[in-house]
């Protein structure tokens, strides 16, 4: 029994070392093979680092290069600029940023336009694709500095997260702002330092106007202003709500993903539809080379002043639908009052004796009310041409349309002669021939064309029998056998090639026509202005709800005064930003003269009877009593500024769907539609002629 046992542990002891050695076998084949995995992880991260490395050394030196040459120089300065003004990058990050986008931009739309401009050589088809190529950069550019932009409120919301977490520990907002910086997304958090340095300033008045001067969004400015209030004068507790400071951030970011999901929704309805307007130019020359091949009596029709002039109805209906969807699509927190700087050549222009003499006779008169209606409407938009500006630039958009379209009529008479004499059209239609061609057919036209070309060439500056000269040639060319209708058919053929191509010159009446255009040229900056209007117009009221927001959450602040409400409500504004800056200005000489002047500049009632609360506050009740009501209506508000919201989404989808399309259906009726008409009437008259000829 004891030997039984000794032996049934000796096995199990020598199972369990072979079971021991098996296990260390494989335990040392699993980290061997853990140690190629890593080896081979970490050439791939090397690999996949080194190829970041060269990729940005790249765009470094390619930023380097590109400025060397003018025209890419510009390009890639203006993309800079773009992104500047949403994003504080450093100097290294945005040139690989702008290079980066220049690249994609630039090489997406030179393959394009290669490819299109080998499909069809024909001049007017190449400049539409050049004007589609310039418009689909554009709004690339415009796609990559939106997306951008919603990254960085996105990023706002979890760095305002973050300063949450952090002030909640130590009650300390600088300290709150630094420590949310250090674990913020890289763009945020360079905005999270530049407010922490300015706030921690000995001059941190002076460091945070330079801040608001780059601030990218009005969120910024306010996160970055109640920040500093709350250091300098320290925090409070709000019955019922806690810390004035918190309740602050939450409302904020309250704002924040109220204009996440606006722009969301926006975007989602009026997205693409600038490249939708554009598209179909790319089509005309598909569409003509298909009509062409299957009825060759379009030619006549697209080969023809007619077809010129549907072509320039095209393009003038692209480009004002793309400039029209482009103010529909603008977003207003991006957009800053113009700088005198961008009109240094209109300055300097008008500086000239006899320019200003000119613009002089054309704007009126400084005290009349045409002039008072033209100044509001530029403030109103945040131009910053004067009004003598203003005029100047639509003379010069007058002479440019007159120029333009002289010549364009010069070319037109110019192109339908050529068109006439190389056209084979004349001769099918005669012959009867109204479909297809077959080989023969195209040869027998072909020559008939060339004849009539020779003949054109030789008889056309003949103004005595004229008519008997031609008739002669013609006789010779069909030969003694040919019928005398046969050589009347060609001889009036001919005829009328030449009175058609004599009567190829620019006219009287052609001039007053180019004048015309002049004239609807000359007030197209000054619609485009009033519809700008009309879009600010549609969001004066959500803009005076969030001025309530900010005021509801400045009058917490025990020290703030009607001067300090002022100046935030300018901050935030984009609408109403002009006539509070002049307010700001004039309010030490005199502030009530200064509130009753704003409601003058800006009469819209909801903003004056805000103003009326501040000139309340001024003598009468404290500013906490004026706006007490603010908090108890501010679910009101809230649910208001969501209707209106939807209101601008829908008036704005509704427009751009109307203008978007507008172009595709223009060239569905003008250049396909239209032209089989022509050729069924044409047809028709052809057909109706050889019957009364045969009868």
């Amino acid at each position: 029994m004891t030997k039984l046992l000794l032996l049934i542990v000796l096995v199990s002891l020598g199972v369990g070392l072979i079971l021991f050695y098996l296990y260390r076998q494989s335990l040392k084949r699993q980290m061997q093979q853990q140690k190629v995995d890593s080896t081979k992880d970490l050439y791939r991260n090397k690999r996949r680092k080194s190829l970041k490395q060269r990729t940005y050394k790249f765009l470094q030196k390619s930023y380097v290069h590109a400025l060397r040459f003018p025209l890419i120089k510009n390009y890639v300065l203006s993309v800079r600029k773009r992104l500047s003004v949403i994003h504080a990058y450093d100097e290294l990050t945005i040139r690989k940023e702008s290079m980066r986008i220049t690249f994609i931009a630039l090489g997406g739309m030179s393959f394009v336009v290669l490819v299109l401009c080998l499909i069809g050589r024909d001049i007017t088809f190449t400049f539409f694709v050049l004007l589609g190529a310039v418009v689909i950069n554009g709004t690339l550019i415009e796609n990559f500095v939106n997306k951008v932009s919603d990254n960085l409120l996105h990023q706002q919301t979890e760095l305002i997260e973050d300063t949450r977490h952090t002030y909640n520990q130590h009650q300390m907002v600088d300290e709150a702002i630094e420590s949310a910086s250090e674990v913020s997304k890289y763009e945020i958090a360079h905005h999270a330092r530049k407010i922490h340095d300015a706030i921690t300033s000995p001059k941190a008045e002076e460091k945070l106007e330079e801040y608001y001067e780059v601030a990218p969004n009005r969120f910024l400015k306010l996160f970055a202003g109640i920040s500093y209030l709350v250091k300098e004068y320290g925090d409070r507790k709000i019955p019922g709500k806690g810390s004035m400071y918190l309740n602050t951030l939450n409302r904020l970011k309250g704002e924040i993903l109220e204009e996440i999901l606006f722009r969301r929704k926006l975007r989602y309805y009026l997205n693409s539809l600038t490249i939708i307007a554009i598209v179909p130019i790319f089509f005309l020359k598909p569409i003509e080379n298909w009509a062409n091949n299957s009825f060759p009596i379009m030619g006549e029709f697209y080969g023809s002043k007619s077809g010129f002039i549907a072509k320039i109805i095209i393009f003038l209906v692209v480009l004002l639908s793309y400039i029209i969807l482009k103010k529909i699509q603008d977003n207003d927190d991006n957009i800053r009052e113009g700088k005198i700087s961008e009109h240094k050549w209109l300055k300097a222009l008008y500086k000239k004796k006899i320019v200003k003499f000119i613009v002089d006779r054309f704007t009126p008169n400084k005290t009349s009310r045409e002039y008072f209606k033209n100044e509001t409407l530029l403030k109103n938009t945040n131009t910053s041409l004067t009004v003598e500006w203003f005029y100047l630039k639509r003379i010069i958009i007058f002479g440019i349309t007159v120029l333009v379209s002289t010549s364009l009529f010069i070319y037109m008479h110019s192109f339908s002669a050529s068109k006439v004499l190389n056209s084979t059209t004349s001769v099918f239609k005669q012959n009867g021939i109204i479909g297809q061609l077959n080989e023969e057919e195209k040869m027998k036209v072909k020559l008939t064309t060339e004849f009539d070309k020779r003949v054109i060439d030789q008889f056309k500056g003949v103004k005595t029998n004229q008519e008997e000269v031609i008739s002669s040639v013609v006789r010779q060319e069909l030969g003694e056998d040919a019928s005398v209708e046969q050589v009347n058919l060609w001889t009036s053929r001919i005829i009328n090639k030449i009175n058609t191509i004599n009567n190829e010159y620019f006219k009287w009446w052609e001039l007053l026509i180019s004048m015309l255009f002049g004239v609807v040229a000359y007030h197209i900056p000054l619609w485009l202005l009033a519809f700008q209007r009309r879009m600010r117009e549609m969001q004066m009221k959500i803009e005076v709800n969030q001025m309530h927001t900010i005021i509801g959450m400045l009058t917490e602040i025990e020290r703030v005064s009607v001067d300090t409400l002022l100046v935030w409500m300018e901050r935030f504004s984009t609408i109403f930003r002009v006539p509070l800056k002049t307010c700001n200005l004039n309010f030490q000489s005199g502030p009530k003269e200064a509130l009753d002047e704003l409601t003058i500049q800006a009469p819209f009632p909801p903003f004056v009877r805000t103003v009326e609360r501040l000139q309340n506050a001024l003598d009468r009740v404290s500013i906490q009593e004026a706006f007490g009501d603010l908090d108890t209506d501010r679910t009101y508000f809230e649910e208001e500024k969501k209707q209106e919201n939807e209101k601008i989404i829908n008036k704005k989808a509704n427009w751009g769907r109307t203008i978007g399309f507008a172009p595709m259906m223009a060239v569905i009726f003008i250049y396909l539609v239209f032209p089989f008409i022509y050729v069924s009437v044409t047809s028709m008259s052809t057909v109706f002629d050889q019957l009364s000829n045969s009868i």
